[in-house]
């Protein structure tokens, strides 16, 4: 919440990846919200765009997917129809508990392939927040929203993301 204070404070937007059903014990070190989808409808509400992050965080195969950043993958190298099911399970989670319609996706170790945007545009999704580039793109039917940094940093043109994990950040990164 103290990074959706300092962006409601800047007047930011922020892209919150979301994942339905985490079963990653490297992200289950905090103890369990009784208000979380509660709180995630009211960040919704402030105007923040929520995006299914996955489905459960967990890595089934060894691709790197179209960007190769990670040698790891939710969802790419497997089957489509895998893909497909894990994909809409997860957007039937975040859709009861939000709802409202989630179009956004945002893949976990920034690695998908293009079974997974096909899947995804089965599934409803319109954009999707990775890849490397200086603007907006259009993309195996799914508008691309580049993500390419991992801290703040200036630079006098283009659309620039920045990927932060909020159980991860130090206070100097905070500040």
């Amino acid at each position: 919440t103290r990074l959706i204070e300092l962006f409601d404070f800047s007047h930011v937007r922020s892209i919150l990846g979301v994942i339905p059903e985490n079963q990653d014990p490297k992200l289950q070190n905090f103890p369990a919200r009784a208000d979380f989808w509660e709180q995630i409808r009211d960040f919704s509400g402030r105007g923040h765009c929520i995006a299914q992050h996955g489905y459960r965080h967990l890595y089934e195969s060894h691709s790197g997917g179209l960007l190769d950043i990670h040698q790891k993958s939710e969802f790419a190298g497997l089957p489509y129809e895998i893909q497909l099911e894990k994909i809409q399970k997860g957007k039937s989670i975040m859709e009861e508990h939000l709802r409202e319609r989630i179009t956004w996706f945002m893949p976990p170790a920034h690695s998908f392939d293009q079974i997974t945007c096909r899947a995804l545009t089965r599934s409803g999704f319109t954009h999707l927040t990775d890849g490397i580039a200086l603007f907006p793109f259009s993309r195996y039917g799914l508008t691309w929203i580049p993500q390419q940094l991992w801290r703040p940093r200036h630079f006098p043109f283009g659309v620039w993301t920045i990927c932060l994990h909020p159980d991860t950040m130090s206070e100097s990164a905070f500040q």
